[in-house]
């Protein structure tokens, strides 16, 4: 296909053209002109924001579980480190700021807020004019500031909250606090088993002899 865009001829091989504008594709099908007009897709930018605090929340819910279900161990309810976990994450999050010179530098800042439970809810703020604006309407007029504050790779929420992820568990590289505690419940398990084991071969062999004593006694009668 041969073609021109914003006035420059290209040329490529196939009718499906993927490499012009970054994330557009688009097929020639015919001779003729059209217009392309792109924008933001701001509802799926809030409903990405929406799915992180569901996900934050469900962290929440299981950790605390964890504690509150009676069929868990009192070593893991107890262990330090998996209570670390939440306020590892909850502290980071609430300390993030991010040094951009965008509009937005925090969660706060977008309306995310943790409440007293230890969850996290999406609530309007109020500009400096005292109207209130929902992240719907954030979403919209200022895409690229709030898409930047998550995904920014160098310094974005999901960039420090990926780093403490990978403090409790790295499985890739075999390290973690997640993973050593979970190697130290693993060889205090083998460990019980092995005492199991010897405690059951004593009581076999404790009965073979008391049932042995009982026969020979009972020849004795």
């Amino acid at each position: 296909a041969i073609f021109n865009y914003n006035g420059i001829a290209i040329e490529r091989d196939s009718n499906k053209v993927d490499d012009v504008v970054p994330g557009l594709s688009f097929n020639i099908t015919s001779v003729g002109s059209n217009d392309i007009s792109l924008s933001h897709n701001s509802d799926a930018l809030g409903s990405s924001i929406q799915s992180f605090v569901d996900n934050y929340n469900k962290t929440v819910d299981t950790i605390k579980k964890t504690y509150d279900t009676k069929s868990y161990s009192d070593s893991l309810q107890m262990n330090s480190e998996v209570k670390n976990i939440l306020r590892s994450i909850n502290n980071k999050l609430n300390a993030f700021r991010s040094t951009e010179d965008g509009k937005f530098n925090s969660l706060a800042s977008i309306g995310l807020e943790m409440n007293k439970d230890g969850h996290m809810s999406i609530n309007p703020i109020t500009d400096k004019f005292g109207d209130t604006i929902t992240l719907a309407e954030l979403t919209s007029t200022n895409f690229d500031d709030i898409k930047d504050l998550f995904a920014n790779p160098d310094n974005g929420i999901m960039s420090a909250t990926y780093d403490t992820a990978l403090t409790y568990l790295n499985k890739s590289k075999g390290t973690g606090i997640l993973v050593d505690l979970n190697t130290q419940f693993d060889n205090k398990l083998e460990n019980l088993n092995t005492q199991l084991e010897k405690t059951q071969t004593r009581i076999d062999y404790q009965y073979k002899l008391m049932t042995s004593r009982f026969i020979a006694f009972e020849g004795l009668i």
